[in-house]
């Protein structure tokens, strides 16, 4: 909806026009001061909408408002009405930049949010419930800076950076020092299975950010109905990213374990720069440059300098993660290597099969070395010689000779069981 001063209205629609806007109307009425002026109710593609804006804005007292909603706006011949309704462009940056703005919500429902999400964190590692922890992902208002920071990135603007900045260290500290506060008010002395399992790095671990901050540019671009994927589920990704690391953060400090809340932090920065490398990236290809008439605040050398740091930050912490000789940041990918080894090291061995394998790091408390718990069921296919405890012996002993050689850094824990067939 258009307003201008009277006489202004063939003009706007002129231009209205020039942007292929359909089903328009116009009328004469008051301003907000009773002065005279010209309305005009427009239909817009997506695309339209911010070149039309910028156009029309050169009309003396040009005001407008807009929903940013999908129409259907149908016109006659009624046999042109499906390709009408066909408009499943993405939205104009000038929507996704005012989508971002306002999500930026005051500063007592976002406290309030990351609060509730760090309870329900801490709830989630502390009884090892998954489902707890889906549901901290839900609450958890991480979403909202995360793209903010990416449209920042793609624009180069400095003060909706700074404002993301904010934002994000707020909610990830709240969530962090609610779980802490939790975990000393609790007395919570050791570290659950789920605490390790959350800073188990995996040498993939970077796809996970790439992903959340793809799909979250990509909800906020896409037309409501060519979008296949809610907001939500975006955010959630998003907040799967940055939720459960940052109580691991509050929780490890309080009990110190630093050596969690280290790599959790690693998760952290890897997942925040992997957000908005991605998210950036993805707005940047559907149209949101450093300029507009109406968000004049980016610069594109700003930008480039964004995307400059956030890549030489991506590989400084990936050069930390794998040139390390410690195995500390990549054990995730270090326990299937071990499965694999155990399995290819009793391949050759006659008369023995391969029931069951695992491999886990174990995390006791002031350790500096890295345990590798194996456990290996093998089943006796043929009569021996060889007794059972004397094979499981052999076999101990081979596994982790080929764990020592084949892994580096690691201190493998082997246990082999002969399983035996009861005969009918």
């Amino acid at each position: 909806m258009v307003r201008v001063p009277r006489g202004c209205g063939e003009r706007a629609l002129e231009i209205a026009r020039e942007h292929d806007a359909v089903n328009v109307s116009s009328w004469q009425a008051a301003g907000d001061a009773g002065d005279p002026c010209d309305v005009l109710l427009l239909h817009l593609p997506n695309a339209g909408l911010g070149p039309y804006a910028d156009a029309a804005a050169e009309l003396p007292g040009f005001h407008i408002s807009f929903l940013s909603s999908d129409a259907l706006a149908l016109r006659p011949p009624e046999r042109d009405v499906a390709d009408q309704t066909r408009d499943v462009t993405s939205q104009s940056p000038l929507e996704v930049y005012l989508a971002g703005l306002q999500s930026l919500g005051s500063w007592k429902g976002f406290i309030g949010y990351a609060a509730v999400a760090g309870v329900v964190v801490w709830l989630g590692l502390a009884t090892n419930n998954v489902f707890l922890l889906v549901g901290a992902m839900l609450i958890a208002p991480f979403a909202s800076p995360a793209m903010n920071g990416a449209i920042a990135t793609a624009r180069g603007d400095a003060r909706l950076m700074g404002r993301s900045m904010a934002r994000y260290a707020a909610a990830l500290g709240v969530t962090a020092g609610t779980a802490a506060l939790l975990t000393l008010l609790f007395r919570q002395r050791v570290a659950t299975e789920q605490m390790i399992a959350v800073t188990r790095v995996a040498p993939a671990s970077l796809l996970l950010p790439l992903a959340a901050g793809a799909a979250g540019a990509l909800a906020l671009t896409q037309s409501q109905r060519s979008s296949l994927v809610s907001g939500a589920g975006a955010g959630l990704l998003v907040a799967a990213s940055l939720a459960p690391p940052a109580g691991v953060i509050g929780s490890a400090a309080a009990m110190g374990r630093w050596e969690l809340a280290v790599e959790a932090a690693f998760l952290l920065a890897l997942q925040f720069a992997g957000i908005n490398l991605a998210g950036g990236l993805v707005f940047r290809v559907c149209g949101l440059g450093p300029r507009g008439r109406r968000y004049p605040h980016g610069s594109r050398g700003g930008s480039w300098a964004a995307f400059g740091v956030l890549a030489a930050v991506l590989a400084g912490l990936l050069a930390w993660q794998f040139a390390s000789a410690q195995p500390t940041l990549v054990r995730a990918g270090l326990q299937e290597k071990a499965r694999e080894v155990v399995s290819l090291s009793l391949r050759g061995e006659p008369g023995v099969r391969v029931l069951d394998a695992d491999a886990s790091f174990t995390r006791p408390a002031g350790t500096a070395d890295h345990p590798l718990l194996v456990r290996a069921y093998v089943q006796r296919l043929h009569p021996s010689a060889e007794s059972g405890p004397a094979l499981e012996t052999r076999l101990t002993a081979r596994i982790a000779g080929e764990l020592r050689r084949r892994i580096r850094g690691v201190v493998p824990l082997v246990d082999v069981t002969v399983v035996e067939a009861i005969p009918p």
